[in-house]
């Protein structure tokens, strides 16, 4: 094994064992399992059984309760939860493009990301112990649809993307085609 972690006793009933681990996202563990029993003539009073090795990973999930936070005519702030509370640090990439038109339906086609040349990407790494599950894409054009998604990266695995959504930026304010003073006082102008 490359990483050993110091070895536990657990005590157990006859017939039921019970091993709490926290496990960090995205991970493959090794479990070496033996059992160990006390016998008069055996080396050192103990007997060792054939060790079993158990290979586990975990899963990288999705993030979930992907939704707009804020929408102004340059900005969109997305936010979303995740369901990883077992590393000190937690990345996710968030991707955002322009979409031709409103969707129809509500929901996004994932094949509107294939254009790498319209898409915007972010890194945003936070930690578990105070998490800030955001990102704000700024400087974009006022009155147009975007489509945005979300995805967690744990060492070299990645989860899936999250269901996109879209969200339209803000119309900028029509102009004033018709200003009339009607009165000027000392202190207003009506």
């Amino acid at each position: 094994l490359a990483i050993t972690q110091p070895r536990n006793v657990f005590k157990s009933t006859a017939n039921t064992q019970r091993i709490d681990v926290r496990l960090r996202s995205g991970k493959e563990y090794h479990f070496v399992l033996f059992n160990s029993i006390h016998h008069p003539r055996a080396l050192n009073g103990i007997v060792h059984s054939k060790p079993t090795v158990l290979v586990h990973r975990t899963d990288v999930f999705a993030p979930q309760n992907v939704h707009i936070i804020s929408a102004t005519k340059q900005s969109l702030t997305i936010g979303w939860s995740s369901l990883d509370h077992g590393s000190k640090n937690v990345r996710f990439v968030v991707e955002n493009v322009v979409l031709p038109e409103a969707p129809k339906t509500g929901l996004v086609d994932a094949t509107a990301f294939d254009f790498d040349d319209k898409k915007e990407i972010r890194d945003v790494e936070t930690s578990t112990r105070t998490p800030e599950m955001h990102c704000t894409f700024a400087y974009l054009n006022p009155d147009l649809w975007y489509a945005l998604r979300v995805r967690q990266v744990s060492g070299t695995a990645c989860s899936p993307w999250s269901t996109p959504i879209s969200a339209q930026t803000l119309r900028p304010p029509k102009p004033v085609e018709k200003l009339r003073v009607e009165g000027v006082t000392a202190s207003s102008i009506r």
